[in-house]
């Protein structure tokens, strides 16, 4: 494999002309960020989170607020490069140095590392399995969890197969998803949580720096790489904004489903835009756009998403209690039960199987996704193989995924895969985070480079989770 710089050059050209910012427009282009709360309200924050608070106590919520404001200044900086380039900003990582096999293995591994295991199949299938006994499951009812677990799964792939565009299915999911969750969770705490407890929990997103004695940095760091959404999963944002056409993404193509779909371009390599007065008004409007997504869209949704159901657990389980097997899913339906019976059982049920399932289908996307942008942008021979056709490699790769699945669902306990998933998310954003400020610094044009304040703050969001990972692998070696 020859540089990258050669095998990828770019046309330089000029960014396409924004549409006006209005708010017809806005509900057109929110897509990507839509897609991406339903993605990130998943295991973080139905799960790692609410069972900190109610080991810990709800002054470790401070830890989800930090990870969350991060990833908005991270997101930012992945959609920066793309909106200039049209590239996805996996795909500019590979023409940096040593060589663009070396990076495309590299977060290969770490893709399939964090994402790579169908937990939240897994998961969800244990809230269905305690619908259906009217308990939580427990070990005894591992097989049917497992045969459960097939069954989600397949659902999950089987769903991206149509709407045309990819992307496009995984909108519609998604908006139904987040306003649904989000509801129910607002509506259970408002008639369950006491006063005290709201207060409390908001006292908790503030407290930085708070952490517990003794305290579990497996569970620590889950939260901190899952508040939101996770490592590699906040690097495809910049995929599904190139895939709505923001900026330069209108002259690269898209992924379009194998059924409803049709072929569609799809460029190995994105633009060079012109060094110009217009390209430099054009991207900040386009940048604007973006914003608007990351710091209100993103962020605001993505805290109450951790908030509510930190609360309400808290407020329904016993202190201390230490949440864990297979019923861990289940958990808000049997304590919510308690107090409205057999229809808070079947509500919450509902509410945490549709999280932890769309999260899902969002996650297979980005596995299969990302891997054949690497491979698109690695391999003439594919391509030629492909005939042009970018859905052969994707559906290619979803189909090895689908194997890879159903041979590990049942590997171990889900919620412990979950939480290792989580830390090796550290050590994505960790990576990805320095990586992008090279890239963006580097390729970009002087309109389009990021400010000193936001450099400052990209790397200090790299320092941030690079320290919990470090302390999720020093405790695991009895280093500390």
């Amino acid at each position: 494999m020859g540089r990258v710089e050669t095998d990828m050059s770019r046309e330089e050209t000029d960014l396409p002309i924004p549409p006006p910012l209005t708010f017809k427009n806005y509900s057109i282009y929110s897509g990507p960020t839509m897609v991406a709360i339903g993605f990130g309200i998943g295991a973080g924050e139905l799960l790692f989170g609410p069972i900190a608070a109610v080991k810990y106590g709800l002054d470790i919520l401070w830890i989800a607020l930090v990870s969350i404001v991060f990833q908005a200044f991270l997101n930012l900086e992945y959609i920066r490069y793309t909106i200039a380039t049209g590239e996805p900003a996996i795909v500019g990582y590979l023409r940096t140095k040593p060589n663009s096999m070396f990076w495309g293995l590299l977060y290969s591994i770490l893709l399939l590392l964090q994402l790579g295991w169908p937990y939240l199949a897994f998961l969800s299938a244990t809230a269905l399995v305690s619908a259906y006994l009217g308990r939580l499951a427990g070990l005894e009812d591992a097989w049917l969890v497992v045969i459960t677990g097939y069954i989600t799964w397949f659902i999950c792939l089987l769903l991206l197969l149509f709407g045309g565009r990819v992307l496009r299915m995984l909108e519609v999911v998604n908006w139904i998803g987040v306003l649904f969750i989000l509801f129910s969770f607002l509506l259970a705490s408002l008639l369950l949580v006491p006063v005290e407890k709201w207060f409390e929990g908001l006292m908790g997103l503030i407290k930085i720096g708070n952490i517990p004695r003794g305290a579990d940095w497996l569970l620590l760091g889950s939260i901190a790489g899952y508040a939101g959404l996770g490592g590699m999963a906040n690097v495809i944002l910049s995929s599904w904004y190139k895939d709505k056409g923001f900026g330069a993404g209108k002259l690269t193509g898209y992924i379009s489903t194998l059924i409803g779909g049709r072929r569609v371009v799809f460029r190995t390599t994105g633009i060079k835009p012109r060094d110009s007065p217009e390209n430099a008004v054009r991207f900040k409007k386009w940048f604007t756009w973006a914003c608007i997504d990351q710091y209100i869209l993103f962020t605001f949704p993505s805290i109450l998403a951790m908030l509510l159901p930190s609360i309400l657990l808290s407020s329904l389980v016993e202190p201390g209690r230490n949440i864990s097997g297979f019923g861990v899913a289940a958990i808000y339906a049997d304590a919510v039960a308690k107090h409205m019976g057999l229809l808070g059982w079947t509500w919450m049920i509902l509410v945490a199987f549709w999280t932890l399932f769309t999260s899902q289908i969002s996650v297979a996307d980005t596995v299969s996704r990302q891997i054949t942008e690497i491979a698109w942008s690695l391999s003439k021979s594919l391509r030629d193989w492909a005939k042009g056709d970018v859905r052969k490699i994707y559906y290619l790769v979803l189909l090895i995924y689908v194997i890879w699945g159903s041979i590990v669902i049942n590997i171990g306990q889900p919620l412990i895969v979950a939480m290792i998933a989580a830390n090796i998310a550290n050590l994505a954003f960790t990576l990805t985070a320095f990586h992008q400020l090279y890239l963006n610094h580097k390729y970009l044009p002087k309109y389009a480079k990021p400010s000193k304040l936001k450099t400052l703050l990209t790397a200090i969001a790299g320092l941030f989770y690079m320290s919990f990972f470090m302390f999720f692998i020093l405790k695991n070696l009895k280093l500390i």
